[in-house]
């Protein structure tokens, strides 16, 4: 588990204008229940995905290359 990705994550969801409830439910499952590549997923297309292995490895590569992983 990535502790700097996760905190970026929630610093991004506690900064949104998502209502409070909203907010809460990203956290918890930022926090609890997301992998890696669902959190990256969740920065880049600003959507909760379900992931195969196939789609992790892609999300992975994607962010790589994407330029929110240089903020992080």
């Amino acid at each position: 588990m990535d502790k700097k990705l996760r905190i970026f994550a929630g610093k991004v969801v506690v900064e949104s204008k998502l209502s409070k409830s909203a907010k809460l439910q990203l956290l918890n499952f930022i926090q609890n229940e997301a992998t890696d590549s669902q959190v990256k997923a969740l920065l880049m297309d600003g959507e909760i995905t379900g992931l195969d292995k196939q789609a992790e490895e892609i999300v992975n590569v994607r962010f790589e290359n994407h330029s929110i992983s240089k903020l992080i």
